[in-house]
């Protein structure tokens, strides 16, 4: 039934706001201000490389991030040396890559790759008790 119905078919209020904040976060720091996206006319691995060649920052899936965008600010700040190595390893490799390092994380979920570490720290604070 997904994040925001309970098995009983109860509306699950707790994780359906958590997973809104969480997408939103998705929208804000992957949104057309914060990356050039990878264009949709690239037919073959040359022209990808090229791409991939031409961005001064990080590269993600979506594209390349532009300089001091938030996703960028957060992989320089808390990711970048091992983002660089999590990029270079093998998917199976990845699956595993932060086990021993899930105490510098909000959830194991944000371990699994900057962009949804910057969803899940996002939305952490955005549902933080503050002090008055």
């Amino acid at each position: 039934m997904g994040a925001f119905y309970q098995e009983n078919g109860e509306l699950n209020k707790k994780e359906s706001v958590h997973t809104l904040i969480h997408e939103f976060a998705h929208v804000l720091t992957l949104g057309k201000t914060q990356m050039q996206y990878v264009p949709t006319n690239l037919d073959s691995e040359l022209m990808m490389n090229r791409f991939k060649n031409k961005c001064r920052t990080n590269m993600v899936m979506e594209g390349c991030l532009y300089k001091d965008s938030y996703l960028d600010q957060f992989i320089n700040k808390f990711w970048k040396e091992d983002f660089k190595k999590m990029q270079a390893a093998e998917e199976d490799e990845q699956l595993d890559f932060y086990t021993g390092k899930e105490k510098n994380f909000v959830t194991d979920y944000a371990s699994t790759n900057p962009g949804e570490g910057i969803a899940e720290t996002f939305t952490f604070f955005v549902l933080k008790t503050r002090p008055i």
